[in-house]
C-alpha cells in the first residue's frame, strides 16, 4: 500500500519540486527503510527510522524532520486524489493560523472486514455533515489521517501528545483552538481511506476512545467533551441504550457474549448484503466497548450514569473530584 501511495504522489497536479515526502518507520521489521531508500521518485523522498514509540511520536518526528513551511499529515493506508496536495496548499494560502481538514472517502475495492465497512459509513456520514457545515470544522474534527498545518504552528503547539493511547489528534485540535487556529475544510484535499485493520484493533480502539474522551475532560480540562458524550448517550435510540446498559450492568461475561453474538450477526449480514443489519450490529459493539472504556476511566458504571443524567453542578463537582484525586496520586508517585 505504501508503494502504491508513493506512486500516486507522483501524479499530483502540483510540481514535484514543490514538496517532499517523509516516511517515518516506527520500529518496523518488514524492511520498509531499505525499500524506501531504493525507490526512485521525481520528488525528494526520505525515510526516518525510530524505535517503536507510537503514531504520535512518529508524526512529531516527521514534523521535526520536515524542511518545508507547511506539513500535510497522511496515514499510510490512503489513496490520494491527484489534486490533494494543491488543494491543501490553496486552502492554507495567506492564513498563518490555518489548519485544513482534508476529506477521507470509503475504499470499495478488495475484500475487507464488515467492521471496516462500518467505519466507511461513519466516515461518509461525518464528511457529508462537515461539507454541508452541519458539523463546522473545529478542533474536535481534527483527524490525523489527512490534514495540513504550518510547521511552525504545529511545533509551537507542542505536537501530538504521546501520553494518549487514542484521540491525540483531537487533543491537539483543542490546543490549536486555544491558540486561535482557523479550522477549514477542503473537499478537494481528498483521499480514499483503505481501512485495513483487524477486528481486534477496531474493537480495542473503540474502548480506548471512551477512555480518552474522559481523560480529555478530567486531565486536560476539556470539560465539554463529557457533556458532549452525555448528550450522545441520551440522544441514542432506546434499543441501543438498552444494549449498552445491559452490557455495563452484566459484567465481562455478559459483554463478551453479547459482543460475540453481535459480531457473528454483523458478519453474516454483511455477506448477505444486509447492510443495515450489519451496520446496526457493529454500532452496538462499538457502543459497548466505547461506553465501557468511559465507565472504567470515570470510576465505574454508576459514576458514568450519574454523570450522564446529573445536573451541571454535579458534573462539575465529579470532574473536579476526579482531577484532584489524580493530581494527588501523581504527586505521590513522583
Amino acid at each position: 500500500m505504501l508503494k502504491e501511495m508513493i506512486g500516486l504522489l507522483e501524479e499530483q497536479t502540483i510540481a514535484s519540486s514543490e514538496f517532499e515526502v517523509i516516511v517515518v518507520d516506527d520500529g518496523g521489521t518488514d524492511g520498509t527503510p531499505e525499500f524506501i531508500r531504493a525507490m526512485q521518485t521525481s520528488f525528494n523522498l526520505r525515510v526516518v527510522t525510530q524505535e517503536n514509540s507510537g503514531a504520535a511520536v512518529a508524526r512529531n518526528t516527521g514534523a521535526r524532520e520536515a524542511s518545508g513551511k507547511m506539513i500535510i499529515f497522511m496515514d499510510d493506508d490512503l489513496v490520494p486524489l491527484p489534486g490533494m496536495i494543491q488543494s491543501h496548499k490553496d486552502a492554507m494560502a495567506d492564513d498563518e493560523k490555518a489548519v485544513v481538514l482534508g476529506k477521507l472517502m470509503p475504499w470499495t475495492n478488495g475484500s475487507r472486514g464488515a467492521w471496516n465497512k462500518w467505519e466507511d459509513r461513519i466516515y461518509s456520514k461525518h464528511y457529508a455533515a462537515v461539507e454541508t457545515n452541519k458539523r463546522p470544522p473545529s478542533g474536535r474534527r481534527l483527524y490525523s489521517g489527512n490534514f495540513s498545518i504550518w510547521r511552525e504552528q504545529f511545533l509551537q503547539a507542542g505536537g501530538f501528545n504521546a501520553d494518549l493511547l487514542r484521540g491525540e489528534d483531537v487533543e491537539l485540535g483543542f490546543r490549536l483552538e486555544s491558540m486561535g487556529a482557523h479550522f477549514k475544510f477542503s473537499a478537494g484535499a481528498a483521499a480514499y481511506h483503505r481501512g485495513y485493520r483487524s477486528y481486534a484493533s477496531w474493537r480495542n480502539s473503540s474502548y480506548l476512545y471512551g477512555v480518552t474522551d474522559v481523560q480529555l475532560a478530567v486531565d486536560r480540562g476539556h470539560k465539554q467533551v463529557l457533556d458532549e458524550i452525555a448528550s450522545w448517550y441520551t440522544g441514542k435510540q432506546l434499543p441501543l441504550r438498552v444494549v449498552i446498559k445491559t452490557g455495563l450492568n452484566g459484567g465481562r461475561f455478559v459483554r463478551n457474549s453479547m459482543e460475540f453474538g453481535l459480531r457473528g450477526l454483523g458478519i453474516v449480514a454483511d455477506k448477505l448484503r444486509m447492510n443495515r443489519l450489519s451496520h446496526v450490529s457493529f454500532t452496538l459493539i462499538y457502543g459497548l466497548k466505547y461506553w465501557q472504556g468511559a465507565a472504567d476511566e470515570l470510576g465505574g458504571r454508576k459514576a458514568l450514569m450519574k454523570y450522564i443524567y446529573g445536573t451541571p453542578e454535579y458534573r462539575a463537582a465529579l470532574i473536579a473530584s476526579k482531577s484532584a484525586g489524580r493530581a494527588t496520586v501523581e504527586g505521590r508517585s513522583h
